[in-house]
């Protein structure tokens, strides 16, 4: 549960949220951001070094203490999908969006019972380009969240079976054909795409990736780490295939073979960003699902789910690209913070 709270829940700055944040980080996130924030860190034992990193943050200014809470508060192994939207979100629609959903929310706020409603919307948060949160005046605008609960599966307690609560995200940026929903339920995103429409009047769906999109995607990344592969013909269904540390499925003569006899249902593959952070995620086709198996920030979120999103949409991935390495796209790095 410690997981899914920090990375749903609507939560506001502080020291504390901070530091319980950082715990999240790996031993490589903690060094780089240590070498970007010239901070002295002391040890080699993971324990040692997320010690010494909590313990110098006293020492880092308020301002890039926020935007670090801002970048990675929501990254905590993210479920997302993404939701092709049949208008370019225009600085007019981000702004009507975000206008009705305030609205929305003061009306949820004020109701007393809301022990029947399927979706609550609690909190609404708009950032810069520097991951600051903003007002409604600013013409900076980097991304919009929406933040809601919902009622999820019944669950065993010791007063009986009662449904569970989840958290989501709709997570909106200017200038993109998609937005993103950051939710574990598949219900209830085709439910707050339907919601949409019915308050905006605009046509959004889930992706699906076909099997070339889904071909293009495995030329795409860096690596390949599994694999589900439905089979069309013999006795088996399906068959899983995973590599060793650091090993490439792409290159494994079984893993071609057995493609070519059915087609991916779920793969996990790799990207790197330019300071060799490396971020793995798994993918379902079907669903249009990216699920991210450790801490990403926004920025690196935003980037890989555009460019599965322009995949998807049949744009090649230019190769020749300087941010190009072997078969993986590297990605762009964080220098919001020395603006």
């Amino acid at each position: 549960m410690r997981v899914r709270c920090l990375t749903y829940k609507y939560k506001a700055y502080s020291d504390e949220s901070l530091k319980e944040l950082v715990s999240f980080f790996p031993i490589e996130l903690l060094i780089l951001w240590a070498a970007k924030l010239n901070l002295r860190i002391i040890g080699t034992k993971y324990e040692e070094i997320l010690n010494s990193f909590i313990k110098n943050l006293e020492n880092v200014p308020i301002t890039q203490k926020k935007q670090i809470f801002n970048l990675y508060k929501n990254g905590i192994r993210p479920s997302s999908f993404i939701i092709e939207s049949s208008n370019i979100i225009t600085e007019k629609l981000l702004w009507s969006i975000i206008r009705g959903f305030k609205t929305i929310i003061q009306k949820s706020l004020k109701e007393k019972d809301n022990r029947g409603k399927y979706v609550k919307f609690l909190g609404l948060e708009i950032l810069n380009s520097k991951f600051l949160e903003i007002s409604d005046s600013s013409d900076d605008v980097r991304l919009a969240k929406i933040f809601f609960t919902f009622v999820g599966k019944e669950v065993e307690t010791e007063v009986g079976i009662v449904p569970s609560r989840g958290f989501g995200i709709i997570v909106i940026r200017p200038l993109k054909e998609f937005f993103e929903i950051r939710c574990n339920d598949v219900k209830v995103v085709d439910w707050i795409i339907n919601f949409l429409f019915d308050k905006f009047k605009i046509e959004f769906k889930r992706i699906k990736l076909s099997d070339k999109t889904v071909q293009d995607i495995l030329d795409w990344a860096y690596r390949v780490n599994l694999a589900s592969i439905q089979l069309f013909e013999g006795p088996l269904h399906r068959h899983i295939m995973s590599t060793k540390k650091k090993k490439d499925l792409r290159d494994v003569e079984t893993f071609k073979k057995e493609l070519k006899k059915g087609k991916i249902t779920s793969f996990h593959i790799s990207v790197f960003t330019e300071e060799d952070y490396e971020i793995g995620f798994k993918l379902n086709p079907k669903l249009g699902r990216i699920s991210f198996t450790k801490i990403v920030s926004e920025h690196e979120i935003e980037q890989i789910l555009s460019e599965i999103f322009r995949i998807y949409q049949g744009k090649k991935v230019v190769e020749k690209s300087g941010f190009t390495l072997r078969r993986g796209k590297k990605y762009a790095k964080l220098d919001i913070f020395l603006q």
